[in-house]
C-alpha cells in the first residue's frame, strides 16, 4: 500500500470513490489508465517525456489527457469541500494553526521561499481554523510558501 500511495498519492478505495463521483457528476465513464496517469502526474510531477515512456502514450496525448482529467477532478471541488452553514447568532471558538505539507520542489519556481523547516525540504503552508466544541474545520487559507511565518498568516487573516 505504501508503494502504491507513493506513486498515486491516494489508496485504491479513494480512487474507486473518485470514479463513482465523476460518473455521478458528469454521467460519463472515465478510463482507469488515464485517471491513474493523472494521479501519478499530480503526485510525482513527471515530465511529458517520462509519462510517455511509463504509460506508453505519446507526449501530446499524455499532456492533453492529464489536463482533461485534472479539470474533471477540479469540478468535484465544490461538491467535496464545503464549509458551513454557519449560524450567525452563534459565537465560534476555534484554534488557529499553520500546517506544512511537503512537496517536490517546484520546477517552475525553484526558490528558498518554499523551504519548510518542519519537513526539511520544499513545502507549502495552510492555515486551518478548527471549532474546539464541534471538532469541525471552520476555515482554511492557502497554500502559501512554507517560509511564511505562522504569525504573518494569522495577522493577514485578521484584516
Amino acid at each position: 500500500m505504501q508503494c502504491f500511495r507513493s506513486h498515486f498519492g491516494i489508496g485504491p478505495e479513494a480512487i474507486v470513490a473518485i470514479i463513482a463521483d465523476i460518473k455521478h457528476n458528469k454521467r460519463e465513464n472515465i478510463i482507469l489508465s488515464h485517471l491513474m496517469m493523472t494521479l501519478c502526474w499530480l503526485k510525482l510531477y513527471e515530465t511529458e517525456h517520462v509519462m510517455s515512456g511509463r504509460w506508453g502514450f505519446g507526449e501530446e496525448f499524455c499532456r492533453d489527457t492529464v489536463k482533461q482529467i485534472t479539470s474533471r477532478l477540479q469540478c468535484l471541488k465544490a461538491k467535496k469541500i464545503k464549509f458551513g452553514p454557519f449560524d450567525s447568532k452563534r459565537i465560534y471558538f476555534g484554534t488557529v494553526d499553520c500546517v506544512h505539507c511537503d512537496r517536490n520542489e517546484f520546477r517552475t519556481d525553484p526558490n528558498s521561499k518554499w523551504y519548510s523547516h518542519k519537513h526539511n525540504g520544499a513545502g507549502v503552508s495552510y492555515e486551518v481554523v478548527v471549532d474546539i466544541y464541534r471538532d469541525k474545520i471552520l476555515w482554511t487559507a492557502g497554500p502559501k510558501p512554507a517560509s511564511t511565518h505562522d504569525l504573518l498568516s494569522f495577522a493577514v487573516a485578521l484584516k
